[in-house]
């Protein structure tokens, strides 16, 4: 089960675009810059270029916003001893507060272009996000991150296909909910998995 917070915009592509439908014309003019063209064209031919670009913007329309965030804050230290602490003293919760931090989230999806059920070509993509946060207040119980209080958020995203840049969007503002239960909490150390 894949836990995530809701934010506003919630998936990658309404981060960058605004309006999702514009992913698939970004990415179809990309692909026909002299360099691009010659790259993409090779990797998967002239007939797949339609399957490949709608692919792409699938790929990130399937990147959620608090699904990054969450995994960002997931690998804190601070948030990592106190899991710790609450795990070896299971009576004992602990407030974690994060001041202004950064969380950078780099994907690299790929497309893969199929002919009779062999892969003939692929088409790298890259998805970087780069979160800038004035505050966060997070609960931590039984090793498990059990709630998050955010402050204010900006977002920066750039897009590429074969490390060409399709298009960027600087200093975006996120809405975070106030205060995000979830729910049975995500295991913040590996023993935290099991209890």
């Amino acid at each position: 089960m894949t836990i995530s917070i809701e934010t506003h915009p919630s998936t990658a592509d309404v981060l960058l675009f605004g309006d999702p439908r514009h992913a698939a014309s970004a990415l179809a003019h990309a692909i026909n810059v002299p360099g691009v063209a010659d790259d993409v064209r090779q990797r998967v031919g002239g007939v797949f270029e339609r399957p490949m670009i709608e692919s792409g913007g699938e790929l990130l329309a399937g990147l959620n916003i608090g699904a990054a965030l969450l995994g960002g804050w997931y690998k804190y230290r601070g948030l990592q001893a106190a899991a710790r602490r609450t795990l070896d003293n299971p009576g004992v919760g602990e407030t974690v507060r994060l001041a202004e931090h950064k969380i950078v989230s780099r994907h690299a999806p790929y497309v893969d272009v199929l002919v009779g059920g062999q892969v003939v070509g692929r088409v790298t993509f890259g998805i970087d996000l780069s979160f800038d946060i004035a505050m966060l207040q997070a609960s931590v119980h039984r090793g498990r991150l059990m709630r998050v209080s955010a402050g204010e958020c900006t977002a920066s995203i750039s897009w590429s296909v074969q490390g060409f840049e399709i298009h960027r969007n600087e200093f975006a503002p996120i809405a975070l909910p106030l205060h995000a239960s979830l729910g049975e909490g995500i295991p913040l150390i590996r023993e935290a998995r099991a209890s």
